[in-house]
């Protein structure tokens, strides 16, 4: 077949394919006085894009934000992405008041790089001249792709030649949105030689692998870049995306993140259909668009926080001659889990190949009695206030060592994990109040042989610990507890750690919640048991389920026993402060 055979086919399958975006779009209406443009030649090639305008009815404002979105597919060496876009990506985001512009570049292997970059920024051009006709709000234009087409838009937004030819520079993107993105071209980023095959049809060489390699034009001024990839992704590239954002910041940049799609795979990250897409909220909140679009804003301001937060275990390194290196232990890798898992938020798979820690004794007396007083009892009280009580000489025996460092990592208050309630309390005010939380690992004791269950404190107030957690006793800060059953006592100190956050006869902590944003502690403190509300502390006991679900907190599994027991033992407790 020849050349001019072969490029007729091309434009009878152009057409056949714009035949199906308009039975998708045509039928659907536009906003802002904007219509669907199909098959706009956007370049001096063959190239041409499709813009699809915002619906009538959608959440943007009079001028829409827009998406530009490379298709994919191996630089098109298979054809124009075989997903339906139109359905998987812009109808959704349509629906929403996104206008989304859907990118084809030429195709390889009849072409090669830079043909493919070149005519992303055609098309970035197009779109910004055309703009205010189009209904587009010219200050927020969003590059994204997925796969190969991640590639080319991390690509133009990065290496300032290709911009520069149509007289523009990155400052016309208000963000990036590779998705499953391929970084570093130079090797098989997937660990699949078939994918690499396809590396080298598109980029022939290794000059030209190395320079359409995002990973090789780092640059701090570059757009802000929203990094995606999922759970269920092509082998390598999770890691992949996690690198790249973590290489932009080495290299200064101040906006670039990656967040994993749980449930996902390197397909179905791509369908903005779903409402339990994370990929979906995460693209939405970083155009500012929905109802989530403040809580992703915030969850951006916290991660850049927690990279270097105010609060650090750098000081208990002072103590070098005490300091001793230890190699994997799965039991402290389960514990560490275990904290994350339980703290309301995504949890972290964290893997600890080796660790840095501190024997307590060793670190008690090295830091003087001046400064953490003395005697058998210590009080641990950590950055939100948690605390434990440990018996010093019952806890000996089992080597209590304060980890801090994890692989390398001297400072484990940037190991930290988010999470989200709706409510401070379900009794004091009136309507949902969501806000974004930090659990912070910090500084943390282990005990190198697990002390047996009558003795192991809860790990309530074991973590998140700075040299100024640390105060010793002569007495037991909980002795006043002895008074109750043993059931009761256990139950409060050890099987449910009730005073680990409140208090109860005056002893006890009281226990707050970290903002993400800013490491501050803040609201939603716990209350003395004694002084909640009696319908609150009622729910609290018989309802916890839905008092739990209320507050968007986890929920406190109580036997049909022990709700009744815990309810009566604070209501005489409250009668009985109310007589004396």
């Amino acid at each position: 077949m020849g050349e001019r055979s072969c490029n007729r086919t091309r434009r009878v399958a152009r057409l056949g394919a714009l035949c199906v975006w308009a039975a998708l779009v045509l039928s659907s209406g536009s906003a802002f006085g904007a219509e669907p443009r199909l098959g706009v030649v956007y370049g001096d090639s063959e190239a041409t894009l499709d813009f699809l305008p915002a619906f009538p009815g959608g959440r943007a404002p009079k001028r829409a934000p827009l998406l530009a979105f490379v298709a994919g597919r191996f630089w098109g060496i298979e054809g124009a992405s075989s997903l339906p876009l139109a359905e998987l990506v812009a109808a959704p985001l349509r629906a929403e008041g996104i206008s989304v512009a859907l990118i084809r570049h030429r195709p390889a292997p009849d072409h090669t790089h830079p043909a493919f970059a070149e005519d992303a920024a055609a098309a970035i051009a197009w779109l910004v001249a055309h703009a205010r006709e189009l209904g587009v709000d010219p200050a927020r234009i969003f590059l994204a792709g997925h796969a190969s087409g991640a590639q080319v838009a991390a690509l133009v937004a990065l290496d300032p030649r290709y911009l520069a030819a149509r007289d523009l520079d990155a400052s016309v993107l208000a963000g990036v949105i590779p998705i499953s993105g391929i970084y570093d071209l130079e090797r098989t980023q997937a660990g699949v030689e078939e994918l690499y095959d396809y590396y080298r049809r598109a980029f022939p060489t290794v000059s030209l692998q190395r320079e359409a390699s995002p990973a090789r034009h780092l640059r701090a001024d570059a757009p802000p870049f929203l990094v995606l990839a999922a759970q269920e992704d092509i082998p390598g590239f999770v890691a992949a995306a996690a690198g790249f954002s973590d290489s932009l910041r080495r290299a200064g940049h101040p906006n670039a993140e990656t967040f994993i799609s749980v449930g996902r795979d390197h397909q179905s990250v791509l369908d903005m259909n779903s409402k339990n897409n994370p990929a979906r909220r995460h693209l939405m909140g970083f155009i500012g668009v929905g109802e989530d679009a403040k809580a992703f804003q915030d969850t951006l301001a916290a991660r850049s926080h927690w990279r270097n937060p105010s609060t650090s275990t750098e000081p208990f390194w002072a103590y070098t001659e005490l300091i001793e290196h230890h190699p994997e232990d799965p039991r402290l890798t389960a514990e560490v889990r275990a904290f994350f898992a339980s703290g309301g938020g995504r949890g972290i798979p964290i893997a600890i190949p080796r660790y840095d820690a501190i024997d307590l004794f060793a670190l008690l007396d090295a830091m003087g009695s001046e400064r953490v007083g003395s005697g058998r009892w210590l009080v641990l009280t950590n950055l939100r206030g948690e605390r434990a009580a440990l018996d010093l000489e019952a806890l000996r025996p089992y080597e209590p060592r304060v980890v801090i460092g994890l692989d390398g990592e001297r400072n484990l208050f940037r190991v930290v994990d988010f999470y989200q309630t709706r409510r401070r309390y379900t009794w004091r005010e009136s309507k949902p109040e969501p806000w974004i939380l930090a659990r912070a690992l910090g500084a943390f004791i282990y005990f190198a042989l697990p002390p047996p269950a009558g003795v192991a404190p809860h790990a309530s107030g074991l973590y998140g610990l700075t040299p100024e957690s640390f105060q010793r006793s002569d007495s037991d800060p909980l002795g006043v507890l002895s008074e109750l059953e043993e059931s009761e006592r256990n139950f409060l100190v050890r099987e449910k750690a009730c005073v680990s956050c409140h208090q109860f006869r005056g002893v006890g902590a009281r226990a707050g919640h970290i903002r993400a944003s800013d490491g501050v502690l803040v609201g939603g403190f716990a209350l003395p048991l004694e002084e909640y509300p009696p319908e609150a502390w009622r729910r609290y006991c018989f309802e916890q389920t839905a008092v739990a679900a209320e507050l968007g907190a986890s929920d406190v599994e109580l036997s049909t026993e022990w709700q009744q027991r815990l309810f009566e033992l604070v209501v005489r407790e409250r009668d009985g402060a109310t007589d004396r």
